[in-house]
């Protein structure tokens, strides 16, 4: 009858299996089935008809696109508002493809800091690649694959829809590439997953078009599209990530006043925070550890305010409150310290005027490093976190 549902079932040896639902027991419930290699009439649930019948708009794919780990791609294409561009990881690090160091959509913090240091950008044949912020490219990773999705469109209304919200003409494309990411076994292009967004809706909705098949998904999804691609690159005071380590240590002219080590042991969640505990605590002490890993999280995230040319004299900060942070890895082996205090302004190279206010704090706070001089500004908050543990 009309409200029949016919399934046909095929093998990968080719043989099908077919069965058909009909009607619904009145009394019972259930609906009337053949088919299934049986003879006879038989019930199922309705639970199993509404599955069936549901096809295929309960089997679609509920977040915008199959999740992936930033890990797994080799290359990330952005194209927003007509400008294209092209992130590729090396190793665990991201990088910007720049037409050079004062690419014109670099920030000033981060050219400013090119012109004194060259741990964050390297040559690449005739390109130039600009180091990007790990943490912020997994956001926006997470941010276009693991969104969910708000409405899903018939496919035989995908051609009116997508004129109507404007997919013909994308505000925005994200396409991530990396061996064998999607999971589709007929993909044309199993190394490559994209997202097409057409301009927001309102302010909680953007339309999407994945393969053709238009969608409504959670504004979230295009949070991190739309900033420029300076906000995604990488402005961290220290060369390497403390989260990444086994041990951080800070210490006073009192002695240590924070050591925290790494548990690897443990699952990585919350960017890795809850893998460190403080070795000066008792075990039971929690509002002790939760200082400490959060600590050492904004260690990692640690800001240059300003970029300072190099300084050979440690007395460019003043002996007053001056700290020596130490970071530390087993495997790989290595070891890292920087001295933390506030700037002794007559001795900072090129002078003060470059230098960033900050309220409330007892003159700017400065991060050197012993091995070749660098020097930056940084937030004063670590200078008040070991007063506070001083005290």
């Amino acid at each position: 009858g009309p409200a029949g549902v016919r399934l046909t079932l095929l093998t990968p040896a080719g043989a099908e299996v077919r069965l058909a639902l009909g009607a619904t027991n009145p009394v019972t419930g259930h609906v009337y089935a053949s088919g299934a290699g049986r003879r006879a009439c038989f019930p199922v649930e309705t639970e199993t008809r509404d599955i069936i019948a549901g096809l295929p708009q309960n089997a679609r794919l509920m977040s915008v696109l199959p999740t992936v780990h930033p890990l797994d791609l080799d290359r990330l294409e952005l194209v927003r508002g007509g400008r294209r561009d092209d992130f590729v990881r090396r190793g665990p690090d991201w990088w910007l493809i720049a037409s050079g160091t004062e690419d014109p959509r670099l920030p000033p913090a981060v050219r400013a800091y090119q012109r004194q240091y060259p741990d964050k950008h390297r040559a690449d044949g005739e390109q130039t690649l600009v180091l990007a912020e790990r943490r912020r490219i997994a956001e926006l990773v997470a941010a276009v694959t693991r969104t969910k999705v708000f409405r899903l469109v018939e496919p035989r209304d995908a051609t009116a829809y997508r004129a109507a919200w404007g997919l013909d003409t994308p505000w925005q494309e994200a396409v991530l590439q990396g061996p064998g990411i999607d999971p589709d076994p007929l993909s044309d292009t199993p190394d490559r997953l994209a997202i097409v967004f057409g301009e927001p809706l309102d302010q909680d909705v953007v339309p999407a078009l994945r393969r053709g098949n238009p969608l409504l998904v959670q504004r979230e999804a295009t949070a991190w599209l739309e900033l420029p691609p300076g906000d995604l690159l990488d402005v961290r005071a220290l060369e390497i990530h403390p989260l990444e380590a086994d041990t951080v240590t800070l210490a006073g002219a009192g002695g240590v006043l924070a050591r925290v080590a790494r548990h690897r042991d443990r699952a990585v969640r919350f960017e890795g925070r809850l893998q460190w505990d403080s070795l000066l605590a008792a075990p039971g002490d929690e509002k002790a550890h939760a200082a400490a890993r959060s600590m050492v999280v904004g260690l990692d995230r640690l800001p240059v305010l300003t970029t300072l040319p190099p300084a050979a004299d440690p007395a460019v900060l003043q002996e007053a409150e001056r700290l020596l942070l130490t970071v530390t890895g087993d495997d790989p082996v290595f070891r890292y310290e920087w001295h933390v205090g506030r700037l002794a302004l007559d001795r900072v190279p090129g002078g003060v005027a470059a230098l960033v206010a900050e309220e409330g704090i007892e003159g700017p706070a400065g991060l050197w490093n012993p091995r070749d001089g660098r020097l930056v500004q940084i937030p004063g908050w670590l200078l008040t976190t070991a007063r506070r543990l001083a005290n």
